[in-house]
């Protein structure tokens, strides 16, 4: 999938270098998931930044993600 670099992508990454919480809020069809999924695939994956897993598991070396429109 080619995501699409946006300008606003450049401002949200200097808040992901502190250990803030990003929140995308807007209207539907505005590109919240795009910007979510460019922001993991490319800046938290290649950082291999690792996040526990929001059930209070152990936190292992693989890095889970989950995109809540891609949950079924």
């Amino acid at each position: 999938m080619n995501l699409k670099y946006r300008k606003v992508i450049g401002k949200i990454k200097l808040f992901l270098d502190k250990k803030n919480i990003i929140i995308l809020h807007g209207s539907r069809q505005v590109g919240k998931t795009s910007i979510m999924r460019y922001l993991i695939n490319n800046y938290l994956i290649n950082k291999e930044i690792h996040l526990r897993s929001r059930f209070r598991q152990r936190a292992d070396r693989r890095p889970r993600y989950r995109i809540a429109d891609e949950v079924r």
